[in-house]
């Protein structure tokens, strides 16, 4: 008897679209476990995708479905159409034209009337796909366009909504206040007014019970796990949870929309976009903070210095890469009275370690300037710098190649997509024979999938450059620093420190030991 593996999907934006009792998941089982009871095979197992897109790669059930398709557990793949297994042609072309056939298992599409057990279904699939992907370019800019007008309505779109609010019963789009967390939004904003620092507040919070965020949703039933790593170990509040309330315009009513875009709707990468193209909305919910007290807070904070940034607000080289010894968390750049140290996070954060003695920056700087200067007195040698400078003076020009070598194939890409789109429309209207839109389709698919990998491999290459870019800002300052080391810079630090450890002082003789953790 033939053992047939079942899949059902059910995508988010099949809802609302008026055909939910037509493609909900008990009606594609029905039909399913029915066809397969007519057609006397056995079911082994149904593979059920709620809620996940059919261009998504991540679809847990169907990667299950997969892994078992390769352990030869079946020999059917039943479906009720062919865009419910995938809108990818790359995934079809994959799946149901090489691995299911490697490995003799037939596809069935109930309504596409595909059977790749019958003659002439390899065509008929792959025109599907084509169709299918279309459609799902064209779906994915209407998505677009209709999340840009509702973002100008002022709607909210977040899955889990800020501390402080929760999402309107009556309305998923629209914020109503949460009273529990709002009193500990507006303790933090009048607190700030009153002329408490962050840590102070931060303390009050703890010494009252508060839960952190993250751990308030979590109990309301949010997923947030991955979600605020750092607060989430330390499992109390802090200056850092405490000072980002601070700036979040939503505690005044605002909603602040389009702060990031989907760049590719298959892998469902995201850039986020300059503050320009945000879409600000005003007056769209009730406010936990009234208009006189948000401007109060401003002006105070603009007051305060945030720490770890250097001249101008640049990073300073050593941020990320200074640790604590007693506690293991970083310690981060203050200044006091003019002058610049580094101190432990915990200790200044929650008060919960000891090692609260400050270290002062242009001392710790001297002594990793000695360290690294007498490395390079032992091991380097100028003919290895002068390469070194060499290869850094041609990133650029790399960068740029690599850049317009991408534009190229995708460009070849999307001239072969038109092009097969005409082939198709001349086929269907019998201008062409079929023996030459295989033909064509089978070129189209071979390039298509050698474009991808080259557009993948010079996708990897220009952040690697871009990296290798950003740390070698000052290419003809190298060669000079390397010979020995005046200053600290961030190319500097990359290349020769791993990590930096700072002991408490001792109570006996008034030192600290420091530990330099040498990248070479």
């Amino acid at each position: 008897m033939d053992t047939a593996a079942i899949y059902i999907r059910l995508s988010k934006e099949d809802n609302g679209k008026g055909n939910e009792e037509s493609e909900s998941i008990q009606n594609q089982r029905m039909i399913l476990d029915n066809y397969a009871v007519n057609q006397g095979w056995s079911v082994y197992d149904r593979y059920i995708d709620e809620d996940w897109s059919g261009s998504d790669r991540g679809r847990p059930e169907f990667h299950r479905l997969i892994n078992d398709a390769e352990a030869g557990k079946f020999n059917i793949v039943l479906v009720k159409t062919q865009s419910r297994f995938a809108r990818d042609s790359k995934y079809i072309e994959d799946y149901v034209h090489n691995l299911f056939m490697e490995k003799g298992i037939r596809f069935v599409s109930l309504v596409d009337n595909i059977d790749t057990n019958q003659a002439g279904s390899k065509l008929n699939s792959r025109v599907h796909a084509i169709f299918d992907e279309e459609q799902l370019d064209l779906l994915s800019s209407n998505i677009r366009r209709s999340f840009e007008e509702k973002s100008k309505q002022g709607q909210f779109f977040g899955s889990m909504p800020p501390y402080g609010y929760k999402k309107d019963p009556q309305n998923k789009n629209h914020l109503i206040i949460d009273s529990e967390a709002a009193k500990v939004v507006l303790t933090i904003f009048e607190m700030t007014a009153a002329g408490h620092t962050y840590l102070e507040i931060a303390q009050h919070l703890n010494h009252r019970g508060y839960l952190i965020p993250s751990q308030y949703k979590k109990q309301q039933g949010y997923k947030v796990d991955g979600m605020y790593d750092r607060h989430m170990k330390l499992g109390k509040w802090t200056r850092d949870i405490v000072r980002t309330f601070l700036t979040n315009e939503v505690y005044r009513g605002t909603i602040i929309n389009h702060k990031s875009t989907v760049v590719n709707f298959r892998t469902k990468k995201k850039r986020n976009l300059p503050k320009e193209f945000h879409i600000k909305a005003e007056n769209m919910h009730e406010s936990i903070i009234n208009e006189e007290l948000w401007n109060k807070v401003q002006k105070i904070r603009k007051t305060r210095r945030k720490s770890g940034n250097g001249e101008n607000g640049k990073k300073h080289p050593l941020s990320g890469k200074v640790f604590c010894k007693k506690c293991g968390s970083k310690m981060y750049k203050c200044k006091s009275g003019g002058i610049e140290y580094f101190r432990c996070y915990k200790a200044s954060s929650t008060g919960e370690c000891d090692n609260n003695k400050r270290i002062r920056l242009d001392i710790l700087e001297s002594i990793i300037i000695d360290k690294i200067n007498e490395l390079l007195s032992m091991y380097i040698d100028s003919e290895y710098l002068r390469k070194n400078v060499t290869v850094t003076n041609h990133l650029e020009n790399e960068l740029s190649a690599c850049i317009k070598r991408k534009s190229d194939f995708e460009k070849v890409l999307e001239s072969k997509r038109e092009g097969l789109k005409n082939l198709l429309k001349a086929y269907t209207d019998n201008v062409v024979e079929r023996s030459i839109y295989e033909e064509m389709q089978n070129d189209y698919l071979r390039e298509k999938n050698e474009c991808q990998k080259h557009i993948t491999a010079i996708e990897s290459q220009i952040e690697l450059i871009k990296q290798s870019v950003l740390n070698q800002k000052d290419k003809e300052s190298i060669l000079k620093k390397y010979t020995h080391i005046d200053t600290l810079t961030i190319p500097i630090v990359q290349e020769f420190i791993d990590s930096i450890i700072i002991s408490e002082v001792s109570s006996q003789n008034g030192q600290r030991d420091i530990i330099i953790n040498m990248a070479v």
